[in-house]
């Protein structure tokens, strides 16, 4: 799949691409990418039947669908019927998974909602959220009783910036006033310092598979779990140089996986600087 997809993207609009900033397949079995052109590229998944287009194509490749953006998509993130894509400007598109998959019928690629992000700085990263009910059981009935005393989880995504910040956003109109967002992966300054706290990046969320977690990397070496209803910090660990991505593994999710090290932003490798992976278990 990735390596067919660099030369399907050299289509038109996409042959203007300089970076592929993410892609995500989705459960209406389409591959999406997203470009700097700005655009989306819907292409049917798997890949394995598509040819790639010779070098001087200029069109869309067989069985693919091209959406124009309003600006250059940042991140894309996709739940069971919804598609969201963040882009420059702070501008938020939710698309229906099914009108897309459909790909036919009047307004099938208008979005089904047109947002402005609740982050003020560039985004990194957008997450998709489940209801968190139902989805997989939990480890133990004492902890199922447990959870449903809780309010459950809604349907939304959660998005992270460069400025340390992380948005929890709800696709229903009637849950916009329940949205939050909030300070994350932060060094407050000294008290007699000249300066403000100390800011990093967030550069990758993970929403946990069945529960409502999720967790976030920092440019500040640290690797926070979140949950999303009580909104607050469950547990976090500190690795040895920025974090750039965390998922999560396991049948229930019970381990994450950490790569930490040199960024591309932030410098290049070999700068003296740890670089490494680790997978830890949470339970």
């Amino acid at each position: 799949m990735t390596s067919i997809l660099p030369s399907l993207l050299r289509s038109e609009p996409h042959s203007n691409l300089t970076h592929i900033p993410d892609w995500v397949t989705a459960p209406a079995d389409l591959l999406i990418a997203g470009s700097f052109h700005p655009s989306l590229l819907l292409l049917p998944s798997p890949l394995s039947h598509l040819q790639p287009p010779p070098p001087d194509s200029t069109s869309t490749p067989p069985g693919g669908r091209t959406i124009l953006l309003p600006a250059k998509p940042l991140a894309l993130t996709s739940t069971a019927d919804r598609l969201v894509v963040a882009m420059a400007e702070r501008l938020v598109y939710v698309f229906d998974l099914g009108r897309l998959a459909a790909g036919k019928g009047e307004g099938w690629a208008e979005p089904e909602q047109k947002r402005e992000s609740a982050l003020k700085g560039v985004t990194r990263d957008v997450e998709g959220m489940s209801d968190g009910l139902g989805a997989r059981a939990w480890p133990s009935l004492a902890t199922s009783m447990f959870r449903l005393t809780r309010p459950p989880a809604r349907p939304g995504w959660t998005a992270c910036s460069v400025d340390g910040r992380i948005a929890v956003e709800y696709f229903s109109p009637t849950d916009q006033a329940k949205k939050y967002a909030f300070k994350a992966h932060r060094l407050a300054a000294k008290p007699d310092a000249a300066e403000g706290d100390s800011l990093f990046a967030i550069n990758a969320l993970a929403g946990h598979p069945s529960r409502e977690l999720f967790a976030s990397a920092g440019s500040d070496g640290a690797v926070c779990l979140w949950d999303s209803v009580a909104r607050k910090r469950a547990k976090s660990w500190r690795f040895k140089g920025p974090v750039g991505v965390c998922a999560w593994a396991g049948k229930g999710g019970e381990w994450i996986g950490v790569g930490f090290g040199a960024l591309e932003q932030e410098g290049p490798a070999g700068d003296g600087r740890d670089v490494g992976c680790v997978v830890k278990w949470v339970g």
